[in-house]
Order: C-alpha cells, then structure tokens, then sequence
C-alpha cells in the first residue's frame, strides 16, 4: 500500500515504519512523508489529484494544537471535495483518512469523542478511526484496530457500489448506462467517470488474493529450504516458472504485466541482453 503520512515530528525513528510493515507496507519507501499540513495539501493537489496517482490512506501523527487545527481543515476540505484520483476510479472525498493517537486527543472526553451516548465531536466526523500508536512501535496488525476496520469499510462501500451498478471488478457485467445515470447518487467510493477507464479494476487488493498469496509463499518458502540444504538442486528455471504461475508476485501494486527474457540485440549484431522479467507498471502508481 502507498501512504501519505503528515507528521509533526520532524525526526521520526526508523523503528516507526515497523507499526505497518508487513501488513500496510512493504518497507519505508511506500510512505510518502510531509511534516507540515500545507505540504501535505500540495502532494495531495499536484500529485493525487492532477496526476490521478494512487494512494491508500493518510494519516496524521501530531500533538500540538495549532497542528490539529491545520490537520481538521485539511480533512474537512478532503471531504468535501469534488475530485477524483486513482486515473478518475475514485471519489478523493472518499480517500481514508486516520489521525494517531496524541495527547490532544486523549485528553478530551472519550464519551464525546466515539460518540457513546452522545453526539460524536464534528472534527471527529471527518476522519476514518483513531489508531493508537503501540508501546516502542510494534506492528499495529490487520486485527481489532481501527486501521483495519477503517480500510475494510472502504472495501465494503467499494463492493457495495459495484453492486449498485450491477458490475464487478472483473467485468464479468457490462456497466448499463442507463443504471449509471439513474443509481450514480448511491455512489459513495467510485467516480461517476471510472467506467470511461480502459482496463478494470484492477488493484491487487480487489481480488481475494489472500489464500493465493499465502499458498504461493509457503510453494516459494518450501523451494528456498530445498535449495538451501542441497546446493546442486538450485534450479533458476523453477523459480522463474513459479513467477510465472503467480504473476500477482511480480506485478504487486504497483504493474500490471510483465514479460519473460526479452532479448534485447545490441548493434554488434547477434550479441544481446537479456534480462528474466520486465515490469510495466500503472499509470496511477506514485512509483512512475
């Protein structure tokens, strides 16, 4: 996943990113940091919304209070946006937005503040949950914590459009035009322009991959193992064949094909490069 991350901590530890490796992120680099809100305000202006770039969520890690006060203008703007992103597939008042736990926030009554009982405060209505920030930075996980839950009812809200419309992320329906014009205000995550997109939906989190990539793992785990207690059995050609099989690993967020051993001649005639896989990857990846 690609996270904007605002923090008013200038000098952040390099164990801060272990909260959401593994599960969010593969490593640092799929967080994109602004330490300031109107910095923040320009990426999400010039690179997610001109560009139509692809990210998954923002977050803001912050305690001072003119800092909170910036941060709740930029999501109120946020929401109540007209934009798109993500090559137009998306609605960017719809982009999950999360605060960290900070002691601004805890210091307020957490009656008022969830809304138990009573009428949850109106900058809390802007956000997608409140993540509280574990002890010595341990990974947050994909488990009771308001990260996931978040991320998870943008998924249902995503596959409810779908099925307003009738369609689903592999085009196994044709989009009706007439269902579109008469049911486009039911539309609370896609942009009533998604459909004028060449390819589908295709974001690696919008299939069930999650048994494939975990079966996939152990195939790769169990051949590294035999390969590792027994030298002479590496064979390149089988883990290249199991790529193949799985193009999901290559392609990971960020491509959308790739092709084998392309020969590449140099000018000296049957002389050439050749390399085991390209990747080309989506125009909407933050990483083009």
């Amino acid at each position: 996943m690609k996270i904007l991350l605002i923090s008013e901590n200038t000098n952040l530890s390099p164990s801060y990113f272990k909260m959401f490796e593994g599960d969010y992120i593969e490593n640092k680099q799929d967080v994109v940091i602004r330490y300031d809100v109107e910095s923040a305000k320009d990426f999400l202006t010039n690179t997610v919304i001109e560009h139509q770039k692809h990210i998954d969520f923002i977050i803001a890690d912050y305690s001072a209070r003119d800092f909170k006060s910036k941060v709740n203008e930029l999501a109120e703007w946020l929401r109540h946006s007209q934009k798109t992103y993500s090559t137009r597939n998306f609605q960017f008042a719809s982009l999950p937005f999360f605060v960290m736990n900070n002691s601004s926030l805890i210091n307020q009554n957490y009656e008022q503040l969830f809304g138990f009982g009573r009428e949850p405060l109106d900058e809390i209505k802007y956000y997608d949950g409140i993540i509280f920030k574990p002890d010595n930075f341990e990974r947050i996980g994909i488990y009771n914590n308001s990260l996931s839950s978040g991320l998870d009812n943008w998924l249902d809200l995503l596959k409810s459009d779908l099925d307003h419309l009738d369609i689903d992320h592999t085009n196994k329906y044709k989009l009706d035009p007439r269902i579109l014009n008469s049911r486009s205000f039911k539309l609370r995550i896609l942009s009533t322009s998604f459909h004028l997109n060449i390819n589908r939906l295709d974001y690696i989190w919008a299939n069930n991959n999650e048994k494939i990539l975990a079966s996939t793992g152990d195939e790769i785990l169990k051949l590294m193992k035999l390969y590792e207690r027994n030298p002479t059995l590496r064979n390149e050609k089988g883990i290249h064949d199991i790529l193949k099989q799985n193009k999901h690993i290559l392609k990971g967020e960020d491509y959308y094909k790739s092709i084998y051993e392309k020969q590449f001649y140099t000018k000296q005639g049957k002389k050439y490069v050749e390399s085991d896989f390209i990747n080309f990857i989506y125009e909407y990846s933050c990483n083009r």
